[in-house]
């Protein structure tokens, strides 16, 4: 997207990458523009010796999510399923790539995610029995006993993603009037107020609101998301890094294609709540998120005027994203500089060797490919 070109109205995503859906242009040293996706071809040098069918390994991502939009109920396929995916379905899931991805809260953010462990899943048939009585009485006795169980998990979430639409509108309304007239309002049922004006009474993914977690996670703090993970961003702002791919399985909350039999089929029934991610100092004012993704790296300078430093990983482009007033990079091998204003990104080529950084009340956020080597012999 050229300066000028996005509309004059709020965005929800804001994307850095090379990805068709989204496909960055980068302007080059003499003025010009061209797209991200042409670079490998007419300027190979830039990207050094990596090599990539979008240019770059990662996308960058600035997410705003509406709380009364919300994300989709979602799970991102594993490498081997996402190529299977692709071949069976290339309209619906056009990328053969997986997609682990990481959330850097700017806000706070809140969100679904893993499933509830048995003491939560107890609290919530005995608080809503109108979930009790939809799983029925034999599912919903495992649940309260078992509920920890994955086999366990996979059938309550299955009745729950399966019900027909009027049993599940029969069902949230039944919720929603019960506490209507109530002081105290349960998280659940805030969630589902929310949410329901936006995708109808009838939408199953207003159900999984009650078998997964709500999970807040504030700015200073990150949450990684891998392969068959259950999760839904509901509410927040937030940086996120992500493998160059829109691999998605969608069960509800989206007017999207939805496939529930392949998510109930692939999904990591064994996962709780998220680990928190340990912050680790690199150098030159940078933090690094110790993630297992192969594809990208992410590393950030926190919200400041400080100045500070970073040497380019050997031989790989970097992508370097300022939020907030200013910030100006100059490589300190060639004396260039180039300055960035808020919402602002840069291609850092290959081979630029240490740059400095001067900055005014901003934070910056640098993208690299990761250990590329690591997927050979992947399908």
């Amino acid at each position: 997207m050229l300066p000028g070109e996005a509309p004059e109205e709020p965005l929800a995503e804001f994307w850095l990458g090379g990805h068709p859906k989204g496909c960055s242009s980068v302007q080059l040293p003499d003025g010009t523009w061209t797209s991200l996706a042409d670079l490998p071809r007419k300027h190979p040098s830039l990207l050094g010796t990596q090599r990539h069918p979008q240019a770059l390994p990662f996308m960058l991502k600035v997410l705003s999510v509406d709380p009364s939009w919300g994300l989709s109920i979602q799970a991102h396929p594993d490498l081997e399923l996402a190529h299977k995916l692709h071949i069976l379905d290339p309209i619906n899931y056009p990328d053969a790539s997986h997609k682990p991805e990481v959330g850097v809260p700017l806000s706070p953010v809140s969100l679904l995610y893993g499933f509830r462990d048995e003491s939560s899943m107890r609290d919530v048939l005995s608080r809503f029995p109108e979930i009790k009585s939809l799983l029925g009485e034999k599912l919903a006795g495992e649940a309260e006993r078992k509920g920890g169980e994955p086999a366990v998990r996979r059938a309550v979430l299955a009745a729950l993603l399966e019900s027909p639409r009027a049993v599940v509108e029969q069902t949230v309304l039944s919720i929603a009037a019960r506490f209507r007239d109530e002081e105290s309002i349960p998280r659940e049922v805030e969630i589902l107020d929310r949410l329901r004006p936006r995708y109808g009474n009838g939408d199953v993914g207003l159900l999984a609101i009650f078998v997964l977690n709500v999970v807040d996670v504030l700015p200073g703090s990150a949450v990684y998301i891998g392969p068959n993970v259950p999760h839904a961003y509901l509410e927040g702002d937030l940086v996120e890094c992500m493998a160059c791919s829109d691999n998605v399985v969608r069960a509800g909350l989206t007017p999207k294609f939805k496939d529930v039999s392949t998510l109930i089929s692939m999904l990591d029934y064994s996962c709780g709540r998220p680990e928190a991610i340990p912050v680790q100092p690199v150098g030159g004012g940078f933090a690094e998120l110790p993630i297992p993704a192969t594809e990208f790296s992410l590393r950030i300078l926190p919200h400041g005027s400080a100045p500070a430093q970073f040497v380019p990983e050997e031989g790989q482009p970097e992508v370097l994203l300022c939020l907030g007033r200013s910030v100006k990079v100059t490589s300190q091998r060639s004396g260039d500089g180039l300055s960035l204003k808020d919402g602002e990104a840069a291609l850092i080529p290959a081979g630029t060797g240490p740059c400095a950084i001067e900055r005014s009340e901003a934070a910056v956020f640098r993208a690299a490919a990761g250990n590329l080597a690591a997927l050979k012999g992947a399908p």
